[in-house]
């Protein structure tokens, strides 16, 4: 029901079990983890399900075309559960108006996952870069 996909590109001198453990790190707070072959993943569970919303979060991390250049994907969806759905069809026979607002539910979370997947992404991000940064910082110095 409500979609959304967040891209980024990374720039790392890290392996992909590096960045692997980075994205784990900065998912951490939307549910479990899984990796699956070819860097697909999901993530279940987490704070975002409830009796009304079921949140569905995949994505992957693909090898970009240079080297050192990669590429963060990943998609949710945010939909009205069975519970959300049977209080909506029973609140349509007791109040039309309530069942319109039990499905501003899953919409109030749509905007928080957005907002935690973004978060997440710009966390994974920043910790692969920093530490690209600092390892070309300390070949410079080598060199010197």
């Amino acid at each position: 029901m409500f979609n959304g996909e967040e891209s980024t590109r990374i720039h790392t001198a890290m392996s992909r079990e590096k960045i692997e453990e980075a994205i784990e790190d900065a998912t951490n707070g939307l549910g479990t983890l899984e990796f699956f072959d070819r860097g697909e993943f999901e993530i279940s569970g987490g704070r975002f399900k409830s009796f009304a919303t079921d949140v569905t979060i995949t994505g992957q991390l693909a090898k970009g075309r240079k080297e050192g250049e990669w590429t963060l994907r990943m998609e949710y969806s945010v939909k009205p559960s069975g519970g959300c759905w049977a209080i909506a069809i029973v609140g349509l026979f007791i109040v039309f108006i309530f069942s319109f607002l039990i499905l501003l539910i899953p919409m109030m979370a749509k905007s928080e996952v957005q907002r935690a997947v973004e978060r997440a992404m710009r966390d994974v991000r920043g910790e692969v870069e920093d530490e690209r940064d600092e390892d070309s910082r300390s070949r410079r110095r080598r060199r010197s």
